[in-house]
């Protein structure tokens, strides 16, 4: 199926082709954005930004952390917090989410097409739909096109990912249940967020950093005082060190470090750069 030319064809969903497709809107220009139907709203949506950011606000409800200055160590909404209980909230906010993109396209007359977007000239894209195969397609034309897709975790080929053994931070998302154990490859904000968060209920965690300290961004002081936090959670933090060898074993994964050191739990995250 072939569409009339158009003004512009945003090519991702995510927060740049949102307000790059509505501003145009705004401006009367014939405009159309692609993304994959599970996907509308991007990374910032799905995996980033808002499921982590909920996944803290559950974490902070059912442990009851900030409150335990006031009713003890041992108080909690939960006790035996599972990864269906963080997900609950996540999945909520994020159906919540992708509902206002769509608003927001229908007010202004943005047309959205679902699948996956290829070139196939200089002002012609071909949209393949994801959930249905190479036959259901659409043909787009359009004077201007604006590519944001976005970008992905770096999976680097050294690295053995294997589901529920070694992940990255997309599929931690799809854990059924929280491991016992885990190791964080990685001192920056998506690592230290998550590690943080599954400290606090109750996972051992791991966090290897091979600089000196974590967000070396952040002010030092600061940096200083969530690093004693960290470990007065339990937490074990191997700063200093980088990672030589990951390899799976029978019963989880074990880290070789340049320095020798070697580390063993239930699982792995890593979670160094992300590549578009």
């Amino acid at each position: 199926m072939s569409h009339a030319n158009l003004d512009l064809v945003v090519i991702g969903s995510g927060p740049a082709g949102q307000k790059a497709a509505l501003c145009a809107a705004k401006l009367g220009k014939r405009v159309a954005i692609v993304d994959r139907r599970e996907m509308i709203g991007g990374v910032c949506i799905h995996t980033g930004t808002i499921p982590s950011k909920a996944i803290r606000e559950a974490v902070l409800h059912l442990t009851a952390i900030n409150e335990r200055s006031l009713y003890g160590d041992s108080y909690a909404i939960k006790h035996d917090i599972t990864m269906a209980d963080l997900l609950y909230r996540s999945n909520h906010v994020v159906r919540n989410e992708v509902a206002v993109v769509h608003n927001q396209m229908r007010r202004n007359d943005v047309t959205t097409f679902f699948g996956y977007a290829r070139f196939t000239s200089p002002n012609s894209i071909r949209v393949t739909r994801s959930d249905r195969g190479a036959d259901d397609t659409s043909e787009i034309f359009a004077s201007n096109f604006l590519i944001a897709v976005g970008t992905d975790p770096a999976r680097p080929a050294h690295v053995p990912f294997t589901p529920d053994r070694v992940i990255d931070s997309n599929q931690l998302l799809e854990l059924k249940h929280l491991p016992r154990s885990i190791i964080i490859v990685g001192g920056g904000v998506i690592g230290t967020e998550y590690a943080c968060m599954l400290q606090a209920v109750g996972v051992k965690v791991t966090l290897i950093e091979s600089r000196p300290s974590l967000l070396e961004f952040v002010d030092q002081e600061v940096v200083e005082l969530l690093q004693f936090r960290l470990r007065d959670m339990g937490m074990r933090l191997r700063l200093g060190e980088a990672v030589s060898d990951i390899r799976l074993t029978d019963d989880g994964v074990e880290v070789q470090t340049k320095s020798g050191k070697r580390v063993t739990a239930a699982m792995l995250m890593y979670c160094i750069g992300r590549q578009g």
